[in-house]
């Protein structure tokens, strides 16, 4: 799994802001297969959001 930053979004409009700053970045909430997709290589995402 490679390195990623993380940051926890505090309303909406902070995760438009944050999703549109880096566009490699992902949304994480809960019951997402995202971490698996990472672990196999199949998502290489630089920053994950979370959204919960």
């Amino acid at each position: 799994m490679i390195n990623f930053a993380y940051a926890r979004a505090t309303d909406v409009a902070d995760a438009v802001r944050r999703i549109a700053a880096d566009p490699q970045a992902k949304f994480i909430a809960g019951g997402t297969n995202l971490i698996d997709l990472m672990k196999e290589d199949v998502e290489r995402p630089t920053r994950l959001i979370d959204i919960t």
